[in-house]
């Protein structure tokens, strides 16, 4: 099998691994939001220390009447499953608990979150209140969203107990006013969620400090990437603070919708960043189509889901999948970056997994703190392969400068000046002197801004014009330039036009004529567009890229990388040669 059979076999064999990548990547998200919906739930319990115990089940009765705070009898009680109740104007929930023997000095409390105004009875005695019921049994104000209400020692002895709540559900129209019930002691539960909150309150610093760093550093380069991590990360820190808000704070219940709105909301800007920056950072191809795709799939998520927790969990499943898709796209082109943030989102997909419907609230702080960290490792090699091009850039523009100024100052083209120069002085004094002079300041404008990076316009049209002066002493041709919509403080790479100017004289054959060589600008969109045309006089002048251009283009990448454009090409019998930077 000879060498153009075996590739033209690879190159099939390629096309039909990237045919197939887009199906494949559609199956593992549908197979990853279906797996998503039976992801493990965090019991009410796990949230506290200690014995606490949660109840989801309890007896249920529609209506008002006080009396039902002491009625023994079971009577239109029905037992059903309290996230499932009915926003009624009032309702009645009844629950027996059974008090094994506490530990020594320990105090018993009920944790109570409702959207509801309600009153807590414990065996038939008022323990607590949240809001205000009005005499028609509707809600009037409204209460913490987190309730603790503590039980009298001598009320909590060992055996069963009644426990009774009398809610009246702040919006009639909404069904799923319950949170949680549950009883535990006093200290540890209160505990727990104050130590709870350390984590999110060191992520939420670690987010906000590295987001105000990066875009510092956006706002000194202007890189995309740069502003997209530090949007991502203050996304992710407004994240951890709406869900800690809720406990280090304080909500009422009333707000607690609001608080749930903002928090899908912040979701799916950081489901969204994540892998649009992937895409960005990696340099994967489409990146705008991957910026839509990703951004309907999370509506879809957003718009298909239940409750607020479902829908953060199916966003963040599909946002993971999303990255992952960037991650093997980044793996097929060999970008050697890919491998820390790999790891990171590893560590996110682990996170998710074994979290579940308790990973916005519990883990995602940790996971996203190590995906953030092998964000910095790969952005950390990123600059560190850009500071080695850039290096070598300056080096390449070093030797380039360097064979420029030579071939400006070689012994041929001295020797043949200084001859002219012999020739005028003895022929036309005054014009040897004026040749002379020119000469001078060409050499002294050279040296003058030979280290620079940039240079004003104006400079650069000196040296031009002290350059064509010489030449047209020297060829016995007249040479003009002419500019139109010339911004003389704008600022350019040094010798740029000075070397079209060069190249052009030097490829072509200008004799006994008027030449006019032609510079416009034009500005739009925060771009300065130079062109400049040159008379085709050989076809030595449609040679392509030589030295001079080679050094205009390094020149460029190292004064405005990859913000610049040039293009060069016979337009009948004019050279055009056209160059964009930044405006400013």
């Amino acid at each position: 099998m000879n060498v153009s059979a075996v590739a033209r076999r690879a190159s099939r064999a390629h096309n039909r691994v990237v045919r197939w990548r887009l199906p494949l990547y559609l199956v593992i998200l549908a197979v990853a939001i279906w797996a998503a919906q039976d992801f493990p739930y965090r019991a009410i319990s796990d949230r506290f220390e200690g014995t606490a115990t949660a109840y989801d089940f309890g007896e249920v009765k529609i209506g008002d009447d006080p009396s039902w705070v002491i009625e023994d009898d079971s009577a239109g009680w029905t037992e059903r499953l309290l996230y499932d109740l009915p926003s009624v104007p009032t309702i009645w929930i009844r629950k027996t608990v059974e008090i094994v023997v506490p530990a020594e000095n320990a105090s018993l409390a009920i944790y109570v979150s409702l959207l509801a105004a309600h009153e807590v009875y414990w065996d038939g005695a008022l323990i607590g209140r949240n809001g205000t019921i009005g005499p028609d049994g509707r809600a009037m104000a409204a209460g913490p969203l987190d309730n603790f209400y503590a039980i009298d020692p001598g009320m909590a002895m060992p055996g069963p107990h009644t426990l009774v709540i009398r809610a009246s559900p702040g919006v009639p129209q909404l069904d799923g006013f319950f949170h949680a019930i549950a009883i535990g002691e006093t200290v540890p539960m209160i505990r727990s969620r104050i130590r709870s909150q350390l984590v999110p309150t060191a992520g939420l610093g670690v987010f906000f400090v590295v987001g105000a760093y990066f875009f510092s550093i956006w706002l000194a380069t202007r890189r995309e990437r740069d502003a997209l991590f530090a949007v991502l990360c203050f996304a992710s820190a407004l994240l951890v603070l709406a869900e800690m808000w809720r406990w280090v704070f304080g909500i009422t219940w009333d707000l607690q919708f609001i608080r749930l709105n903002v928090i899908a909301t912040l979701t799916f800007a950081v489901a969204w960043l994540l892998p649009f920056f992937f895409v960005t950072d990696l340099r994967i191809p489409h990146r705008k189509l991957w910026g839509a795709a990703s951004a309907a799939i999370l509506v879809a998520c957003l718009l298909l889901g239940g409750g607020f927790d479902v829908r953060c969990l199916l966003m963040f499943t599909a946002s993971i999948v999303i990255s992952s898709a960037a991650i093997v796209e980044a793996v097929l082109a060999r970008r050697s970056e890919v491998f820390p943030p790999a790891i990171g989102l590893g560590a996110l997909t682990v996170s998710l997994a074994r979290g579940g419907y308790g990973f916005s609230d519990s883990t995602f702080f940790i996971a996203f703190a190590v995906l953030v960290a092998s964000l910095l490792v790969s952005m950390a090699i990123g600059m560190k392969r850009q500071k080695r091009e850039h290096e070598s850039a300056l080096l390449r523009a070093a030797r380039l400068e360097i064979e420029l100024l030579r071939k400006s100052i070689q012994p041929h083209f001295l020797m043949n000046t200084l001859t002219a120069v012999m020739e005028w002085l003895e022929e036309d004094p005054p014009a040897g002197l004026r040749f002379l002079q020119a000469l001078a300041d060409e050499l002294r404008i050279l040296g003058e801004f030979a280290n620079e990076k940039l240079i004003s316009v104006r400079r650069e049209l000196e040296l031009c014009r002290s350059h064509l002066e010489v030449m047209a002493c020297r060829k016995g041709t007249k040479f003009e330039l002419a500019t139109e919509g010339i911004d003389l403080d704008a600022s350019v790479p040094p010798a740029t036009f000075h070397t079209l100017l060069e190249n052009a004289i030097t490829h072509n054959r200008y004799e006994g004529e008027l030449v006019t060589f032609t510079l416009r600008r034009a500005c739009s969109g925060g771009v300065d567009r130079y062109t400049l045309e040159t008379p085709l006089r050989t076809e030595a002048g449609r040679r392509g890229e030589g030295l001079g251009h080679r050094y205009i283009r390094t020149r460029l990448e190292e004064s405005f990388p990859g913000r610049w454009s040039l293009e060069a090409a016979p337009v009948g019998s004019i050279w055009r040669t056209v160059i964009e930077v930044p405006s400013g």
